[in-house]
């Protein structure tokens, strides 16, 4: 499989080959990219869509103690790739139960060839291509030291959507 996301404003293309590696083009220079450098649990910082702001979100922030200025504007699911894969914000959590495929495939491939943990709250990896699914009502990118951590702080959603077997399941 191959990702590849693009941002015609900065000019900056991104993509990945599973088992392969990831690139990044930025004004017709290529260089591979590097798995970004882990941050501290307090220190992570979370893309979050500048138009979007629900309320349960702001709300799972809270409970994660993150603070305002951890949290950095992005745009679309694309435009959060692309923040993650060049180490502008190192984790994404979105309140979606549905996540259309042509959104998530391209940024899947190129994050996971990046080492982020890329999964539904209950620990269910996020496919390439993956339609719907019993598990998909929330899902998680960020960097795999810090997704044990990630999923046992979401382990109260289990008695907010009705798939709790799904996060008993987890590891």
């Amino acid at each position: 499989l191959l990702g590849l996301i693009y941002d015609p404003i900065d000019d900056v293309m991104v993509w990945g080959v599973k088992g392969q590696g990831a690139w990044i083009s930025r004004m017709g220079h290529v260089s591979q990219l590097l798995p970004p450098t882990d941050r501290a649990w307090d220190e992570l910082r979370f893309g979050h869509h500048r138009y979007r702001y629900a309320p349960s979100q702001w709300k799972l922030y809270q409970q994660l103690g993150v603070q305002p200025h951890q949290i950095i504007p992005t745009g679309s699911i694309g435009s959060k790739g692309l923040t993650l894969a060049t180490g502008k914000v190192d984790a994404i959590i979105g309140l979606y139960r549905h996540i259309p495929v042509w959104d998530w495939s391209p940024g899947s491939v190129i994050l996971q060839e990046l080492g982020f943990a890329t999964c539904h709250f209950d620990g269910h990896p996020l496919h390439p291509g993956e339609l719907r699914t019993p598990h998909a009502f929330g899902y998680l990118v960020c960097p795999e030291a810090h997704k044990a951590h990630f999923l046992q702080e979401f382990a109260w959603l289990a008695n907010k959507f009705p798939f709790p077997e799904a996060l008993s399941s987890c590891a």
